[in-house]
């Protein structure tokens, strides 16, 4: 059992909105993303692979978290939301997941190269599965 809390921070790094479970964890959001908002992945445990979902128009991805926090910041500016789904990050309702990855998503195959919650700016001691 691992404890997992997502958190929504806005630019000023004052929390929108909180919400800790064991092993699983989501957040429903009221109200739009803004410039600079963030989440905020934290675990009790290092070491953890997990299978993160920053937008509910974003697949989710497999990534290991070799240290406690992960920190995803929110592509609103206009040149990088072209990379994303049309719908991604907009709308007045946002639902966040993160939750342990199972044995079997660790270990199946893969397409290495899809990385949807990469970052322009790398942010925390993050490998998404497969990197080195």
């Amino acid at each position: 059992m691992s404890k997992i809390t997502l958190t929504l921070i806005d630019k000023r790094g004052a929390t929108k909105k909180s919400r800790t479970a064991e092993n699983h964890v989501y957040l429903d959001y009221s109200g739009p993303l803004e410039q600079g908002d963030c989440l905020k992945v934290s675990l009790d445990k290092a070491g953890q692979y997990l299978v993160v979902q920053a937008d509910e128009a974003l697949n989710p991805s497999l990534i290991y978290l070799k240290g406690k926090e992960w920190t995803y910041t929110y592509p609103l500016d206009h040149n990088l939301k072209l990379a994303y789904p049309q719908n991604a990050f907009i709308g007045d309702r946002k639902y966040m997941d993160v939750r342990l990855a199972n044995i079997f998503e660790i270990k199946s195959y893969r397409n290495l190269a899809l990385n949807v919650h990469d970052q322009k700016k790398r942010q925390g001691p993050i490998r998404m599965h497969g990197q080195t």
